[in-house]
């Protein structure tokens, strides 16, 4: 399985449950959507990040999309 790391600020995350990168020659927006890790989807906590912020996401090293967080589900 691949290694997914979402990077905000110089924060990285990883350990995610689903991961979701669209990237189209046909279209201007990419996006991805992220699931929480079991231990952080059962925690009162959240990670601490924002619409707006700034991010990117890397797969197994490599830079797949940057841009900025729309919205976050749950919170």
């Amino acid at each position: 399985m691949s290694n997914v790391q979402l990077k905000v600020g110089s924060s990285l995350y990883t350990g995610w449950t689903k991961v979701f990168v669209r990237r189209s020659m046909e279209s201007i927006a990419s996006s991805f959507s992220l699931g929480l890790t079991g231990e952080m989807s059962n925690s009162t906590k959240r990670l601490p990040v924002n619409p707006g912020d700034e991010c990117e996401i890397f797969v197994d090293g490599e830079l797949v999309i940057g841009g900025h967080i729309d919205e976050i589900d749950g919170n």
